[in-house]
């Protein structure tokens, strides 16, 4: 069932074996061990193996085991789509991070420039301040 599954997916996405080789790592010999079993009965691949040949598909395991359950299904979406909301959360914390780097960076340089317009004001008050006193 599951080699029917995952042959039928690679088709419908249009992977040729070569290629779906090549983005699993798995050798052309072992999907076609896969595929075409010389014992289906006895042959059976790897789980690890598996689920290499599915990533270049974009699927996840289960999918080669599904047999109809709507519930698995709707999860599978759910977790999919809060995987999503998850990492544009972390690409948006990311930005604000630079953000406030950078407005932290603005903040130093102006009490800097703030500190040292403040020396100049005291050295202008004290330069004032002994002229008067020298008259």
């Amino acid at each position: 069932m599951y080699r029917d599954r995952i042959d039928e997916i690679r088709k419908d996405k249009n992977i040729t074996n070569k290629k779906w080789s090549e983005l699993s790592g798995v050798s052309i010999d072992t999907i076609n061990r896969i595929i075409h079993p010389e014992n289906p009965e006895k042959d059976s691949a790897r789980v690890n193996t598996l689920e290499d040949l599915c990533k270049p598909l974009g699927i996840e395991l289960w999918e080669l085991f599904y047999t109809g359950d709507k519930s698995l299904v709707v999860l599978q979406a759910e977790i999919h789509s809060l995987k999503a909301e998850r990492d544009a959360l972390l690409e948006e914390n990311g930005a604000l991070k630079n953000k406030v780097n950078t407005l932290e960076t603005k903040v130093d340089s102006l009490r800097d420039k703030n500190d040292a317009l403040k020396d100049q004001l005291i050295e202008t008050h004290n330069y004032y301040i002994k002229q008067k006193t020298d008259e």
